[in-house]
């Protein structure tokens, strides 16, 4: 299992013990093979510690980090899928809009299979009345422009996350990572997506599939069902999962390995 490690500071005051009850509560009610599954919380060394199913190649982020080096589009294809997929049972089964995709929360198994993370700003919607919110929440550089706006916003703001993360994925980094998160919040809001800094690299099956999640109008968004019929998505379903992500797979391995070794020399000293 994995940990997930509660400051003793943060479970004693009322806010943020809310908080972390909310994400536990969410955690307990999703079940599905694109997410994280919860398994309970105990006590460590005076801590809370919250255990979840263990990704043994962890997130696409520290893969990009320790690897210097993008994923290619037929990974990047996988990928996207079983966002989709995942993001679709999320929205339709549970009424949860995420509100912080990105490659940091979105971890990778050694058999190739995706698992989104980190429920924590999540906002569930009762069955019955609104699917609209307008708390702005999330990570500024991936943040929808509906949400950065403070207007009314749903389900399609985590689909303007995932052309982002699509593009974070391709290119090493987000749109507008080189400013402040401030002044990036504001470059969306008023210009959007702001295009590629490599239009080059990329195919334009590749482009023309973010182009759909980046609208900036929510309404012009394509919805799940359709993005999941796209021909760049489609590629994927033919693939060998385990075979195009390999590099990956063997990268998150080897990095999970040394980071447990360094734990076991920490908590032995």
């Amino acid at each position: 299992l994995a940990g997930k490690l509660i400051n003793p500071k943060l479970v004693n005051s009322p806010n943020s013990k809310k908080e972390i009850d909310h994400e536990i509560a969410l955690m307990k009610e999703v079940e599905s093979d694109y997410t994280i599954r919860y398994y309970g919380s105990v006590l460590f060394e005076g801590s809370m510690m919250i255990l979840m199913e263990y990704c043994d190649c962890g997130s696409l982020r520290n893969i990009l980090d320790v690897r210097e080096q993008v994923l290619n589009e037929d990974q990047i294809a996988i990928v996207m899928r079983d966002l989709l997929l995942g993001l679709q049972i999320i929205h339709t089964r549970y009424r949860i809009v995420h509100r912080d995709i990105k490659p940091a929360n979105i971890l990778l198994t050694s058999s190739g299979r995706i698992r989104i993370a980190d429920f924590g700003v999540s906002r569930r919607f009762e069955k019955t009345g609104t699917i609209h919110t307008m708390t702005i929440v999330g990570t500024p550089y991936w943040m929808a422009p509906e949400v950065i706006n403070g207007t009314a916003y749903s389900f399609p703001a985590d689909l303007w996350s995932v052309g982002i993360t699509a593009v974070e994925l391709a290119e090493g980094a987000p749109p507008y990572v080189e400013l402040a998160p401030t002044k990036a919040m504001i470059e969306i809001f008023v210009k959007g997506f702001p295009g590629y800094r490599f239009t080059k690299m990329h195919s334009q099956e590749f482009m023309d599939f973010v182009s759909h999640c980046v609208q900036k109008k929510d309404s012009d968004r394509w919805d799940i069902p359709h993005l999941l019929e796209h021909p760049f998505i489609k590629r994927a379903e033919n693939m060998s999962r385990v075979e195009v992500l390999n590099d990956l797979i063997k990268c998150g391995l080897r990095v999970t390995k040394s980071q447990a070794s360094d734990n076991s020399k920490i908590f032995s000293s």
